[in-house]
């Protein structure tokens, strides 16, 4: 099972949080300890576009297999 690659796996945690509370508060990952979090943050939110639109295509459009 896997790579057969041991040892451990370093992960960096970001929690952006809304003081407010207005928004709520999201967990990100990365494997990259050494990423800046705000680049990390903007390609999971640019990411969501993305999978947000293909959800979209497959249940309204009715997109056969828009990962493909």
């Amino acid at each position: 099972m896997g790579s057969g690659r041991t040892g451990t796996i370093y992960t960096r945690r970001l929690i952006p949080w809304d003081p407010g509370g207005r928004e709520k508060t999201d967990f990100f990952f990365t494997t990259d300890p050494s990423a800046d979090p705000g680049a990390v943050v903007s390609l999971y939110f640019g990411r969501w576009s993305i999978e947000d639109c293909l959800k979209f295509e497959k249940q309204f459009v009715r997109g056969e297999d828009p990962q493909s």
